[in-house]
């Protein structure tokens, strides 16, 4: 069956980069296509390979910083990953819920003749 993560990229050309972002979205969107990429990108996959991809894709473009963004089938499974040059850094997500404040507690108002037309 296999699991499945929904990916996004984003591309940004450091300082020293040759390429206007709109070329470099061109020359990206070549790459992909020609080394079976982008399907991967356009729903949700099974990418096993994901981070081999992107470290020669990083390769090929030294000079711009990609940031492949995840969110898998399980409950936290939100990441993202950054390359740059051959290199990689993840980011695993932190979901952190706020310690229970009673000054914050609110009333219920439920409207009751709303619930009367559905008894």
């Amino acid at each position: 069956m296999g699991y499945y993560t929904s990916y996004e990229l984003d591309m940004e050309a450091t300082s020293s980069s040759k390429y206007t972002q709109q070329a470099l979205e061109v020359l990206v969107d070549t790459y992909l296509r020609d080394n079976d990429i982008l399907s991967n990108l356009l729903e949700p996959s099974k990418w096993y390979k994901h981070d081999e991809d992107m470290i020669e894709l990083s390769k090929r473009f030294p000079d711009v910083l990609f940031t492949l963004r995840g969110l898998g089938d399980d409950y936290g499974d939100l990441w993202r990953t950054y390359y740059l040059n051959g290199k990689m850094q993840y980011a695993g997500a932190k979901i952190t819920f706020p310690e229970f404040d009673p000054a914050l507690l609110e009333k219920l108002v439920i409207c009751t003749h709303e619930l009367e037309e559905y008894t």
